[in-house]
């Protein structure tokens, strides 16, 4: 599973989960980015040299709610999965999608539709995620629309309402 959050220079970390060799480079070039301070989530055998060993400008934990971090995220990199994207959306942060099998793939075609995100094939990932994600960062329609999604969210009724509606 791969989950990244981006954050831009000064503000709060976010959370990544490589498990795999070609995420770990990715995030190893993440350097160069304009990030600053993102945090990386995965377990403690697939973080290069162990836990809270990594670059400077990121916070290594086992751990991190997800849901709870997404709000102080600029960016999420998600495998488009539907959980991460609702979690998103609800959040208003737009994503980069590195889809990777069953129903992904469809969900990062729709999210590029929507103009929510954009779509990097996972044999693209290692050249073109940092360029994709830098194209999310600096276009503030992406963020627009992502917060237009959310508010639609918002407005919808609760499960309380559900439970009435089919109850009478």
């Amino acid at each position: 599973m791969v989950r990244w959050c981006w954050r831009r220079w000064g503000r709060t970390p976010a959370t990544c989960r490589p498990t795999t060799p070609s995420w770990r480079t990715s995030s190893r070039r993440s350097g160069r980015s304009p990030a600053r301070a993102w945090s990386l989530s995965a377990p403690t055998w697939t973080l290069p040299g162990g836990p809270g060993r990594g670059p400077a400008n990121a916070h290594l934990t086992s751990f991190v709610q997800q849901r709870l971090l997404l709000p102080a995220c600029d960016l999420f990199v998600t495998h488009a999965g539907a959980n991460g994207i609702r979690e998103s959306l609800a959040a208003g942060v737009p994503m980069v999608a590195v889809p990777l099998f069953a129903d992904q793939p469809v969900n990062a075609d729709r999210l590029a539709e929507l103009g929510l995100g954009l779509t990097v094939r996972p044999e693209d990932a290692g050249t073109a995620l940092a360029d994709a994600c830098r194209r999310v960062l600096d276009d503030p329609g992406f963020r627009q629309r992502a917060r237009g999604f959310q508010r639609q969210m918002l407005a919808l009724p609760g499960v309380d309402q559900l439970v009435a509606d089919l109850t009478n």
